[in-house]
């Protein structure tokens, strides 16, 4: 599928009609339109026109609704528009917040009427829960779904060429990487100084598009640039060039170990993880050690581990070379470990700790992105630990004032997993499932393991509950993910070896 400027458009119709100003202060679904709205113009495509470019799958209505706010699009359709009219992902990148700002509205919704109708009983099933489930099956059917046969031979090519740019849309990581290659070329194999000043750039890059990039096509970047590292450690290199290497290297390894967690590999995670803390050391980096502190006890955590955790937090908190620091480690490992634990008094103990040292942190200068800390991790963090210790109203507190502050997908999405499961806790499953619902909709490639297990979480606790039709779509949409996500790792897997 060529974007639209392979393919030719009415330039004519660019100029008839002016642009819109996308307005950061309307909804998301609004701002979406207006996207498609300017991309379409630029591109000289009449509504009809665009429809006819996307093989009938929309018809010109469809994409004028979706143009105007009027109704969320699929990922199939905001994909589809992105590649045909070359918007580098800027639709596509719009749409995870989409799903969760409608999640969220969704929730608030349901809590006004409940407020409105106080003697309503708490296991409920909202009226309008069938007709939004058929919409929703014919949504998925006539995108070609899972389990959904192909229409046509059109549908089906045009489905095929969806996955291609799905695939292909994140290409452009690699060009930070050759860019280094390209430059040790010229420097030696043990490179010179502007090697060493693109590795760092490498590092920082990686850190901050971490959220915003599928992680496999990540990790296989960072991976072939701490590969480049080791080849250059191979090389005799003056004391102040190791001990940057050996920096580089744990920042590299570093990351390689966060998206081994959350692909679900916990024990690459333990050895890339434990590489980077011996890198730290032997860089005499305490920032580095510390972060790799919180990032073992997170995985300790999910592993069962429970003490280990929170003796890596503990400890992350010496080599802590901030008050940020600090209130990252206090609330990221030792808070949710000892919320695990059932011990009340330490999870407010070390909510209050963190409290105190993120006030007094002083604007901080690092690698930012995966790397970085702030106040709306601290509430959700903490609206984690409340949670575990079955507190749903304090949870609901900070979770909401995380969702204030956050704005990357994968944190929404495990805040909402939050908020749903609060919800449950207080006697509200019907409204629980459809906020997590609303979750799995997102596309697969940010769907990380932690979000999936916590979702398999909150399905064992609805499974009372599976009467009400929201409990029942939401177990079918998870199961349904969770079993393309295995073949789909299985191919990955298989591809790698």
């Amino acid at each position: 599928m060529l974007p639209v400027s392979g393919i030719g458009g009415d330039w004519a119709v660019a100029r008839r009609w002016e642009p819109r100003s996308v307005d950061p202060a309307s909804s998301a679904v609004r701002q979406l339109g207006d996207e498609l709205y300017n991309l379409r113009i630029r591109a000289g495509l009449t509504q009809q026109e665009l429809a006819d470019l996307s093989g009938g799958r929309w018809s010109r209505s469809h994409i004028g609704r979706v143009e105007n706010g009027d109704v969320t699009p699929s990922a199939d359709f905001v994909e589809t528009m992105d590649a045909l009219l070359g918007g580098g992902r800027g639709l596509v990148e719009r749409f995870p917040v989409l799903l969760l700002e409608t999640a969220r509205q969704r929730s608030r919704g349901d809590r006004q009427r409940r407020a409105q109708v106080p003697d309503e009983p708490p296991l409920y099933t909202l009226p309008s829960t069938e007709s939004q489930k058929t919409s929703s099956s014919q949504d998925r059917s006539e995108a070609g779904g899972p389990g959904q046969p192909p229409q046509d031979e059109e549908s089906r090519s045009a489905a095929n060429r969806s996955q291609f740019l799905r695939m292909t849309l994140w290409t452009g990581q690699g060009a930070v990487l050759e860019s280094v290659l390209l430059t040790l070329r010229v420097e030696g194999p043990g490179g010179g100084p502007v090697t060493h000043e693109q590795l760092e750039l490498a590092v920082e890059h990686y850190a901050r598009v971490y959220w915003g990039t599928p992680t496999t096509v990540l990790f296989d970047q960072v991976r072939r640039c701490r590969q480049l590292a080791g080849v250059m450690l191979d090389h005799p290199q003056p004391a102040g060039r190791l001990r940057h290497l050996h920096l580089v290297a744990g920042w590299l390894s570093a990351l390689l170990g966060n998206l081994s967690f959350h692909l679900g590999e916990y024990a690459a995670a333990r050895a890339h993880l434990g590489a980077a803390g011996r890198l730290g050391e032997a860089a005499g980096h305490h920032g580095l050690i510390a972060w790799v502190r919180g990032a073992q006890s997170m995985v300790a955590l999910y592993g069962g581990r429970v003490e280990t955790a929170l003796r890596l937090a503990r400890e992350g908190q010496g080599f802590a070379p901030s008050p940020l620091a600090r209130a990252q480690l206090a609330s990221w490992g030792e808070a949710r470990a000892l919320a695990r634990m059932g011990d009340r008094r330490g999870v407010l103990e070390a909510i209050a700790r963190g409290s105190r040292a993120i006030e007094s942190a002083q604007e901080h200068r690092g690698l930012g992105g995966v790397f970085s800390f702030s106040a709306g991790e601290l509430q959700q963090y903490c609206g984690t630990a409340c949670l575990w210790l079955d507190l749903p109203k304090k949870a609901k507190q900070h979770v909401e004032q995380a969702l204030e502050l956050r704005d990357t997908p994968a944190a929404r999405a495990m805040a909402f997993l939050d908020l749903a499961a609060a919800q449950s806790q207080l006697g509200y499953p019907a409204e629980a499932s459809q906020i997590a619902a609303e979750v799995l909709e997102m596309p697969s490639e940010y769907l990380i393991d932690p979000i999936v297990r916590r979702a398999s979480e909150l399905s064992s606790v609805l499974e009372p509950h599976r009467s009400l039709a929201p409990v029942r779509d939401f177990e079918e949409r998870l199961t349904s993910l969770v079993s393309s996500t295995t073949s789909r790792r299985a191919v990955q897997l298989a591809g790698g070896a």
